[in-house]
């Protein structure tokens, strides 16, 4: 018979350490539940019927050590672990086998108790700019299509405004086929974005969005982000369009004999295709753009790993 070590390893290596943490956190405390109700079974020894209804139980009474209760996400969270630890180890998945249907309702309602009492209300996550100054930077050109730079960073800070790419690696990670242009059947334009796989979103499990996020044209509007990506497209090189290419390109920077910049208002190619050295310029200057979240002097550079999350 095949040894299977290989391939268990290769599994284990592509897990999210923080995933495999909150396994191992959440069922810590499910066994310590069933203990403490007279159940030394493990879970995965627990004939399906009965622990139904010892989930639907747990999810209904499991509190914090001082007796409080927990987010409503903390909760639900906790049912993603238990459904992952069985998964693996006998094929159970409480998620969504129809012999779980009791503890799912339970899980349910009392995701419904807990809001009823103000608990899982979200403060929205603050924008990296306000409407003042994003208009303040369209002003002092420092967004805009004037300029490459201005340029690459109004579609960056469209790409993490609209498409929720906050993170470093989720840009640094970004391909041009990634976001794509469309029409609907009425002929309205909009960009597309297809999240990669990452370690947290791997394609999996069901936690990874349910929809492709999409960004409508602002039509009449000097701002519209389907035509700054336009803009975007239209000075590419042509080599540089294809679905795997890297979406964020260096700048193009025509010099005179003096290696002065040679100032350009055509619609000539500005942007190329990057070396590694180009690509984190361009990433130093949206990283310097973007870093506390307030417009800052973009002759200050940053480090590649200082990329705003």
């Amino acid at each position: 018979m095949a040894d299977d070590t290989d391939t268990a390893a290769f599994v284990q290596s592509l897990k999210n350490d923080n995933t495999v943490r909150k396994t191992a956190s959440d069922m810590r405390l499910f066994n310590k539940w069933l203990r403490c109700n007279n159940e030394m079974r493990l879970a995965e020894e627990i004939p399906v019927t009965e622990l139904d209804k010892c989930l639907a139980r747990f999810f209904m009474t499991v509190k914090k050590d001082d007796e409080s209760n927990y987010e409503p996400q903390s909760v639900r969270s906790m049912q993603s672990s238990i459904s992952r630890y069985l998964t693996e180890k006998c094929a159970i998945n409480i998620m969504v086998d129809k012999e779980f249907h009791h503890s799912r309702d339970v899980m349910s309602a009392k995701l419904k108790q807990l809001k009823s009492i103000g608990m899982g209300a979200k403060t929205g996550k603050a924008d990296p700019f306000t409407a003042e100054e994003v208009n303040l930077l369209y002003e002092k050109e420092l967004l805009g299509a004037g300029n490459p730079q201005s340029l690459v960073r109004t579609v960056w800070m469209n790409n993490t405004l609209h498409f929720g790419l906050r993170s470093r690696e989720k840009h640094t990670t970004l391909r041009w086929g990634d976001i794509q242009m469309k029409a609907t059947t009425d002929g309205q334009q909009y960009l597309e974005h297809t999240e990669r796989i990452t370690k947290t979103r791997n394609g999996a499990n069901l936690d990874t969005r349910a929809f492709q996020a999409k960004l409508f044209a602002d039509i009449g509007n000097p701002r519209c982000p389907i035509q700054t990506y336009k803009q975007f497209l239209r000075r590419r090189p042509e080599d540089m369009v294809a679905d795997d290419c890297p979406f964020y390109l260096g700048f193009s920077r025509p010099l005179d004999d003096n290696n002065n910049d040679i100032p350009s208002d055509d619609d000539a190619e500005l942007l190329s295709a990057s070396q590694e050295a180009e690509l984190s310029f361009v990433l130093k200057d949206i990283s310097n753009f973007g870093s506390n979240s307030k417009p800052v002097s973009a002759t200050t550079t940053t480090g590649i790993n200082e990329m705003p999350e």
